[in-house]
């Protein structure tokens, strides 16, 4: 759901179901931080960022990151590198670039959409998708971005 993009209350509904959340994260000029995709859009805390460790932040400019950094948030900032770090030392992989044990595999679904063909062999995988897989039958955490139905059949991109 477009419309509940990186809201706060999509954001905690999908962390009580259990998924890592990936959001989008902007420092404003007076300080305030906001989430939202393509825009700042819902104003957020330090604290509502730090309150659980399955959140990470795409921090979506340079000043932005370094606000996270600062106040020691997961977060990473990417265009369309084939992969990046982000601040805890996890490989942030592109859709279809090549994987590692220790690799986020970013939006699989762009690549194929059969979820059964996805490469399980990475240390998660972040996808409007996530409700379709489970740890037992891939072996890989899932990590949520931002668009998580009520009824939990996907993940959240951020």
């Amino acid at each position: 759901n477009p419309d509940l993009e990186n809201s706060p209350a999509y954001i905690t509904e999908a962390l009580q179901l259990g998924f890592f959340v990936e959001v989008d994260v902007w420092a404003m000029p007076d300080g305030e931080l906001c989430l939202g995709h393509d825009q700042a859009t819902y104003p957020t805390t330090v604290e509502f960022l730090r309150h659980s460790p399955r959140v990470i932040c795409h921090a979506k400019t340079p000043g932005t990151l370094w606000r996270l950094l600062q106040e020691n948030i997961h977060c990473f900032s990417h265009d369309q590198d084939d992969c990046v770090l982000t601040s805890r030392g996890w490989i942030w992989t592109y859709p279809g670039k090549e994987l590692t044990e220790e690799s986020i595999s970013v939006m699989p679904e762009w690549i194929d959409r059969d979820s059964a063909k996805w490469d399980t062999k990475c240390l998660g995988i972040c996808s409007d998708w996530v409700g379709r897989l489970t740890p037992p039958a891939t072996g890989a955490p899932t990590l949520a971005g931002s668009e998580l139905p009520s009824d939990g059949t996907s993940g959240l991109r951020g």
